[in-house]
């Protein structure tokens, strides 16, 4: 990437940013998003509220960060799944079960919590 190529640099510093505030964004909001407050219903985007609140009162950019992490946490355990499956055809295909590269990569703690989430923490060792 070159910095003649601004359009590039724009998104990466985007998708940057959205990745920091799906992250950190929870941490910083000073609203809950799940705690409703009628005095505020409908409120229009304020100094309090950037967003605004919806219906019930709760704030809008709080809940849009806390839906942005999820979203953001979502899409990584998407992306590591498709690799890891890619990977182990590839591997098994090839013959070579035992020299497989993201086993020696991904730290075992990672594949531990993937594997008890995926298969409801039942012990049995893999590997």
């Amino acid at each position: 990437m070159t910095a003649s190529d601004p359009l590039r640099m724009c998104a990466l510093i985007l998708a940057g940013l959205v990745l920091m505030l799906a992250v950190f964004g929870p941490n910083i909001t000073p609203y809950d998003p799940l705690i409703p407050d009628p005095i505020n219903r409908l409120a229009p985007p304020i100094a309090t509220h950037w967003f605004g609140t919806d219906h019930l009162g709760r704030d809008v950019f709080s809940r849009i960060l806390a839906g942005a992490r999820l979203s953001v946490g979502l899409a990584i355990l998407v992306v590591s799944a498709v690799v890891e499956v890619v990977g182990g055809l590839v591997s098994g295909m090839l013959g070579r079960c035992r020299a497989y590269a993201p086993d020696r990569c991904v730290p075992c703690l990672a594949r531990a919590c993937g594997r008890s989430g995926c298969c409801g923490g039942s012990g049995w060792r893999w590997d």
